[in-house]
């Protein structure tokens, strides 16, 4: 009989099992301390309204964010359709447009010529 009842309910008896060795490896024992659990869901549940109300805060800026994305992406999408040959030009860091935006600008002051005095006079 107690074959049969274990044959049926395979599936519980496997899932009560795990349970039970999970308690004994973390706790030591199958007793389970009610009070410490109520002590840390009370934690949890205080720190979760206050990380609650930080999104909230958040929230429009992220939204923000989110369309800037979505249109960032039209844009790179527009430009890979009407990229030659139909492949995907290489992003290019930002980060390095700017250096070399920054090289350039700094190269052209140095290579450029002070002003002739005499055609200032």
């Amino acid at each position: 009989m107690e074959e049969f009842y274990a044959a049926q309910h395979k599936e519980e008896l496997d899932i009560f099992n795990k349970a039970v060795r999970t308690l004994m490896k973390l706790n030591g024992s199958i007793a389970v301390d009610f009070s410490a659990l109520d002590a840390e869901f009370s934690a949890l549940q205080s720190s979760s309204a206050e990380f609650r109300t930080q999104l909230e805060t958040l929230q429009p800026d992220i939204s923000d964010l989110k369309s800037v994305r979505k249109y960032i992406d039209m844009v790179l999408n527009k430009q890979q359709l009407f990229a030659p040959g139909g492949k995907t030009p290489e992003k290019e860091s930002v980060l390095k447009k700017l250096e070399q935006f920054q090289q350039k600008k700094s190269h052209h002051k140095t290579t450029s010529t002070p002003p002739n005095r005499e055609e200032s006079l």
